[in-house]
């Protein structure tokens, strides 16, 4: 989290919150307070699952009267839509189908199929949300519509580099992938490339 500090740190109006523990410390409290007034006691917890939907339905608690909207790419997109995520409806319900749909664009011909078959699943879903909601002002609709945002790729910037690389330079001025405030904070964590090598004979 404090990498995404770092990394977000002078952007206007933007801020990186923690809502995601804050909501899971709200479940297993919950459970708690159930499992205490049931009597019950376990040895060992219940797995808890927190999803996108259960961060929403936290938020809007807090936040009745504020429209969130869901920023994602669009592998992630095509899962959820899929109805592969648990709550699936309910996460595009919860956001009032305010969702932006993040596509990078790369000149190939997959990319172009690709591009033809989220432009369908949008429309389809689109279609869906028009049909379950009573809005007929168009402006209404727009705004409350799923939407393709288009990006430069990203071909460039490589997670797996990051974690492996130890050239400062490559990480920071040719391929711009970090922060330089990001790649101190690395550094001094010991992280990623920059973490101590221990021999094979000392791990034995």
């Amino acid at each position: 989290m404090e990498m995404c500090r770092l990394s977000f740190q002078g952007i206007p109006k933007v801020k990186v919150s923690n809502i995601e523990q804050v909501c899971f410390d709200e479940i297993v409290k919950q459970q708690q307070q159930e499992q205490n007034e049931k009597e019950e006691i376990t040895k060992i917890p219940p797995s808890i699952r927190v999803g996108t939907a259960d961060i929403l339905d936290h938020l809007l608690s807090i936040e009745p009267n504020t429209d969130f909207s869901l920023v994602l790419g669009s592998d992630t997109f095509m899962d959820l839509t899929a109805w592969k995520w648990r709550r699936s409806k309910d996460v595009v319900n919860l956001v009032g189908g305010r969702i932006l749909v993040i596509h990078r664009m790369v000149e190939s011909v997959d990319n172009d199929e690709i591009r033809k078959i989220l432009e369908e699943r949008v429309d389809r879903l689109n279609q869906e949300l028009c049909q379950q909601t009573d809005k007929d002002n168009e402006s209404d609709i727009a705004e409350n519509s799923v939407q393709i945002i288009e990006i430069p790729s990203l071909s460039s910037v490589s997670s797996s580099f990051v974690r492996t690389s130890v050239d400062e330079s490559s990480l920071i001025k040719e391929n711009g992938m970090l922060m330089p405030s990001v790649l101190e904070y690395i550094k001094k964590k010991n992280m990623y490339g920059f973490a101590p090598l221990v021999a094979a004979n000392e791990e034995m």
